[in-house]
């Protein structure tokens, strides 16, 4: 929350007006539903069996518009769970440099596959998201997603560079002679 909350001051700094009041709702009682499995799925309903491309978040803040949050955004995790990040703590982005003797030519910035492994890497001590039970579980499934997600979206927009048209012949049917 705390990314977001110093977003928005900025914004009404440069802009001149008063901040928007930013609060995080919390939901409990008996009308909410409660899990009644320990299976933990993602399930994505979209045209021509494909992922949704756009799974972005909105946000509608109180007597504002609403506001289009992307799933990429590095302010994603603290908003979405901020038990697991209390400090606010950015997500991936872009812009995430290599440490340097990780770093080559080619892969000079962090991939988010490497940003969640590191992130979800068991480490001596306490470790709030690790103690997060099925909060976990979703953590890492909403990780998974966004991974996937990125590199279903590179396949797609990059297919002249990945020679597709050259493995026609990977179809499934018997080779033909």
């Amino acid at each position: 929350m705390r990314p977001v909350e110093l977003g928005e001051q900025q914004r009404a700094t440069l802009q001149n007006v008063p901040p928007r009041k930013i609060t995080m709702q919390f939901i409990a009682g008996p009308d909410v539903n409660n899990p009644t499995n320990d299976e933990v799925a993602v399930i994505f309903v979209g045209d021509n069996r494909t992922p949704p491309v756009h799974r972005d978040i909105i946000v509608y803040p109180e007597r504002q518009q609403r506001e289009r949050i992307s799933y990429l955004s590095c302010h994603l995790n603290a908003m979405i769970y901020p038990l697991h990040f209390p400090h606010g703590e950015f997500g991936w982005h872009i812009s995430i440099p290599h440490v340097e003797n990780r770093k080559t030519r080619v892969r000079n910035k962090v991939s988010m596959q490497e940003f969640y492994a590191y992130r979800l890497s068991i480490r001596d001590g306490f470790s709030p998201i690790h103690s997060g039970g099925k909060l976990f579980q979703q953590c890492i499934v909403d990780a998974y997603v966004k991974v996937e997600g990125c590199r279903l979206k590179f396949i797609a927009e990059n297919q002249a560079q990945l020679r597709v048209a050259m493995y026609s012949w990977l179809d499934g049917s018997p080779c033909k002679t």
